[in-house]
């Protein structure tokens, strides 16, 4: 069964080479209608940050980010799962690093996992390796002993969900990293508009 949140593991298999990932990750997903099925998606990682505890490491860890997110294999993966990227950036926004995504679907069953039933889209969440939990949707959460459920009436236009960081995943060292790893993304940002 595909997972709920194919961009999220694929962000966090980025990440296994090195220790950085983000603190949320929110997803919205503008459906079309009859006329125009494609979805518009907008996926945003918020607070990327290293987890490694040396200064080498978490460089070695903000090297690793621009290689994963400029490079053209995230471009191919993307497109394997069933998104065109039209835009993607990393920005500092509240002192923070944002990695934001957007792009179209042809059709998100593709990539998530949707069941219409009685006037109801309903979709499988499933948590990605217990590293993030669902924190907030503009549906309804059903929680049965193994699974999570979003509910949302089908006429709803934009389907949305927010997932953040387990406190088992978290570590101090992220929350330090922030400075260095924004520091280093301005650095690198100054560097390519010259």
């Amino acid at each position: 069964m595909k997972r709920i949140s194919i961009f999220l593991v694929a962000m966090l298999m980025l990440s296994l080479t090195g220790c950085y990932f983000s603190e949320t990750v929110e997803t919205r997903i503008t459906l079309g209608d009859k006329a125009s099925p494609k979805a518009t998606v907008l996926i945003e990682y918020s607070n990327i940050s290293s987890g490694e505890a040396g200064l080498d490491d978490v460089k070695k860890d903000f090297a690793e980010l621009i290689k994963d997110w400029q490079g053209d294999q995230y471009l191919l993966d993307r497109a394997e799962e069933g998104m065109f990227v039209k835009n993607r950036e990393l920005f500092v926004r509240d002192g923070k690093i944002v990695g934001r995504v957007t792009g179209i679907m042809k059709s998100i069953d593709d990539t998530y996992k949707f069941w219409d039933i009685d006037d109801e889209k309903i979709m499988l969440f499933e948590d990605s390796e217990d590293d993030y939990e669902l924190v907030e949707t503009n549906g309804k959460i059903l929680k049965t002993e193994k699974n999570i459920l979003i509910v949302w009436p089908q006429e709803t236009a934009e389907l949305y969900w927010k997932q953040r960081i387990s406190k088992s995943a978290e570590s101090e060292s992220f929350y330090k990293n922030q400075p260095v790893m924004v520091k280093l993304l301005q650095e690198y940002l100054a560097s390519r508009k010259k």
